[in-house]
C-alpha cells in the first residue's frame, strides 16, 4: 500500500473521529492543568508551613523528665550553647463534644504561653494577659464553636478566649506523639498567662515536667542532650547530698547513691521523628510529588 493511500486514510480517520480526538486532547490538557495547579498550591502551602515553623522557632528536641530540672543542669546546657524553654503541661477537662449530647468531655492540654521556642502563632485575638484568659488552638476552637470573647470551662473554671492560634510542636494536634488521627472534638491545646498557669497548677494535680530545646551551635545530638541532662542531674544530686567535707561529688559511690534520687529523662523526641511537627509537611510533600507524577 502506497504512502499516499495511507495518508488519505489517516486524514479520513481524523475527520471522522475529530470530536473524539479533540475530547481526548482536552482531557489530557485539563489533567496537566489540574496536576500543575495542585502541585503549585501544595508547594505554596508547604512553604507557608515551613516558614511558620521557622518564625515560631520550632524545637529541635522535646523532653519530659521525672521532675523539674535543677537550675544548675539548665545553666550547664546553656553554657554549651543549648537554648532551653520549660514547657510543662496539664491535661484538663474541657467542653463536651459539640455534635452530640451526653458524650464525654473533651481534653485540653494547657501550657503556659511560650516566649522563645514553639511560640504561639495567632490567627485572631491576642495572647493571654490576665489569669482568666486563654488562647485556644484554632481547630479545637472551631470544633467547639469558640471565638475570641467566648467563655470556655477548663477543669471546672471559666476562662475567656483571648485569641485563636497554633504552635509548631502541635501542627498535628494529637495527645500522643504516636497518634495518627487528630480529633479536634476530643483533644486540643490551650495557652494561659503566667498568672493563669499559677492558678491552674495550684490544684491537686502535678504538671508533667517538659522542656523544649534548640541545639544551635552546641554540636550536641538529641541523644547527646539526653545523656548530658541525665549525667548532670546525677552529679548535681550527688553534690547536694554531700557534706562540705565529704569529698569528690564525682566519686562512683556518691554518683550511684545520687542516681536513685536524681531527676531522670522519661522521654525525648527529635524534631524529625515527631509526627506532631512533621506529619503536615510530609503530607504536603507527598501530595506535591503525586501531583507532579500525574501531570507527567
Amino acid at each position: 500500500m502506497s504512502t499516499r493511500v495511507l495518508r488519505r486514510r489517516s486524514m479520513r480517520d481524523l475527520r471522522d473521529h475529530a470530536v473524539r480526538y479533540a475530547g481526548s486532547a482536552l482531557l489530557v490538557l485539563l489533567g496537566v492543568f489540574v496536576a500543575t495547579g495542585m502541585s503549585a498550591g501544595n508547594e505554596t502551602a508547604l512553604g507557608t508551613v515551613l516558614d511558620n515553623q521557622e518564625a515560631a522557632h520550632v524545637e529541635d528536641v522535646s523532653m519530659t523528665t521525672s521532675g523539674p530540672l535543677d537550675a544548675q543542669v539548665l545553666e550547664a546546657l546553656e553554657h554549651r550553647g543549648v537554648q532551653v524553654e520549660r514547657s510543662d503541661y496539664l491535661d484538663v477537662s474541657g467542653p463536651g463534644d459539640s455534635t452530640s449530647t451526653g458524650s464525654p468531655d473533651s481534653t485540653v492540654r494547657v501550657f503556659q504561653d511560650r516566649l522563645e521556642i514553639n511560640t504561639v502563632t495567632l490567627d485572631s485575638g491576642s495572647l493571654p494577659q490576665s489569669s482568666d484568659e486563654v488562647v485556644v488552638e484554632k481547630l479545637y476552637a472551631a470544633a467547639h464553636r469558640l471565638d475570641v470573647g467566648s467563655s470556655i470551662e477548663l477543669d471546672g473554671a471559666s476562662y475567656t478566649v483571648s485569641g485563636l492560634g497554633s504552635t509548631p510542636d502541635y501542627s498535628t494536634v494529637v495527645s500522643r506523639a504516636s497518634g495518627v488521627i487528630a480529633d479536634a472534638e476530643t483533644f486540643g491545646t490551650a495557652f494561659v498567662s503566667p498568672r493563669g498557669w499559677q492558678r491552674l497548677a495550684d490544684g491537686s494535680r502535678t504538671p508533667v515536667s517538659a522542656y523544649s530545646f534548640l541545639l544551635g551551635d552546641s554540636g550536641l545530638s538529641a541523644e547527646d542532650l539526653a545523656t548530658e541532662v541525665a549525667e548532670t542531674s546525677v552529679k548535681v544530686a550527688a553534690r547536694s547530698r554531700q557534706q562540705p567535707d565529704a569529698g569528690d561529688a564525682s566519686d562512683p559511690a556518691s554518683l550511684a547513691d545520687a542516681a536513685v534520687s536524681a531527676v531522670s529523662v522519661t522521654s525525648f523526641l527529635k524534631q524529625e521523628d515527631n509526627p506532631r511537627i512533621v506529619a503536615a509537611a510530609d503530607d504536603l510533600r507527598l501530595t506535591t510529588q503525586t501531583a507532579r507524577l500525574a501531570g507527567v
